[in-house]
């Protein structure tokens, strides 16, 4: 990813069987799992998402939706961008199956707005085969068309242009001109990915954004340079957005762990935990078992240390102390509304002429004040010749 300057990127088929989160040489491992099988000999699915260091804080949150979904939320300039990753069952899974990740897809997809930007990526085990009439608002003009036609129907491409026109998005792939090297993303068992591209070959990864969204990606294309551990090649997107860093609501607590053990006194204080609870039992164990008692010796010291916080900067000034500045400030704060509210409901409180008044004598003194030869005068005459004098126009020097 530092290699190539990817920001985020979005995992299929991952096998992972839980949900996990990790943060490791400062990046963010975000996995999303089950541990139900999908049919018997199935492999299970998996979605998630590695973020990059610079990207990191410009993260809100993330959803988990299943082993197939999953939504991660980041704060950029002038709003919000939605990335879903997205994993959809292949065309031998029953129909009921693969109507059920679609409607999923579509429920969860957020609501629009004018600062939201919402952007899917995913193996969607779709081919496109040919456009038809009436599809030129969900599938642009390049993508890999086969020569062999449509043999059935209710096929995974239908569920998907239904979920691209429920939610008023299209195939971003397809309105990008690429060579056919950069179009395909996937490649059968009978051929090899250095091969020429022909039968074998096929398009079923895509992007998913409404057009305004597609106005803002400067380029999608497949990279057949950068080699994975599957027959997919790497779909990769450029998108003109800028990530807000000064972003202060961090998603998760192991981010905020991470941050405390930096530390000195929050990580000695972690340790003791560990040990206090990371005591060897006298009673014979197994390697699973003692496995087992060292990962809940490890989560009973991150809890602690999360409830405990960090430490105050200057440690000599008592909690006491503390606690009485911040009553005082809350005091001095309360003070400042409450004058606020009660010069506004006097000045409502007093009649429509009293306050035309109010204002004409603010601005006739003030008026007054900058003509040379001020003369004592009272307010009525100081507002009344002050306006006269301003209309007819007379010269005026500023002290």
């Amino acid at each position: 990813m530092a290699k190539h300057k990817v920001a985020i990127l979005c995992m299929q088929e991952t096998g992972i069987t839980t949900h996990t989160e990790n943060i490791d040489s400062d990046y963010m491992l975000i996995l999303s799992g089950t541990s139900k099988p999908h049919g018997e000999g199935r492999f299970y699915s998996g979605v998630g998402f590695l973020i990059a260091p610079w990207a990191i804080k410009s993260t809100i949150s993330y959803k988990l939706l299943s082993d197939r979904l999953a939504i991660l939320k980041l704060k950029i300039r002038g709003g919000i961008l939605n990335i879903i990753t997205a994993y959809a069952p292949y065309g031998g899974y029953d129909y009921e199956d693969r109507r059920e990740f679609f409607d999923q897809l579509t429920k969860a997809w957020p609501v629009p707005n004018k600062h939201t930007t919402t952007i899917a990526c995913g193996d969607f085990n779709a081919r496109l085969y040919d456009r038809e009439p009436g599809d030129e608002d969900v599938i642009g003009e390049f993508f890999f068309q086969s020569r062999w036609p449509r043999q059935r129907a209710y096929l995974n491409r239908d569920l998907l242009l239904e979920t691209c026109q429920a939610t008023s998005t299209a195939i971003a792939n397809t309105y990008f001109e690429q060579s056919l090297e950069n179009v395909v993303t996937y490649y059968g068992m009978e051929v090899d990915r250095t091969s020429p591209i022909g039968e074998g070959f096929a398009q079923i990864d895509y992007c998913l954004a409404d057009h305004s969204t597609i106005g803002k990606m400067t380029n999608i294309w497949a990279d057949r340079t950068i080699i994975l551990a599957s027959r997919h090649f790497l779909l990769r997107m450029l998108l003109d957005v800028k990530f807000d860093t000064t972003c202060t609501k961090q998603c998760t607590n192991t981010y905020r762990l991470n941050t405390l053990m930096v530390d000195d006194n929050a990580a000695g204080y972690f340790c003791r935990r560990f040990v206090e609870a990371a005591v060897v039992p006298t009673t014979p164990y197994t390697l699973d078992s003692h496995a087992k008692h060292i990962t809940d010796a490890m989560v009973y010291a991150a809890e602690a240390i999360k409830e405990r916080g960090r430490e105050p900067r200057r440690p000599w000034i008592s909690q006491a102390t503390l606690d009485l500045l911040t009553e005082r400030d809350g005091i001095q704060s309360k003070r400042k509304l409450v004058g606020r509210a009660q010069t506004h409901k006097t000045y409502q409180g007093i009649g429509e002429e009293r306050q035309k008044e109010m204002v004409g004598f603010t601005a006739g003194w003030w008026k007054m004040g900058s003509c040379t030869g001020r003369q004592e005068r009272t307010p009525q005459e100081a507002n009344t010749n002050s306006q006269q004098t301003w209309a007819a126009g007379g010269e005026h020097t500023t002290r």
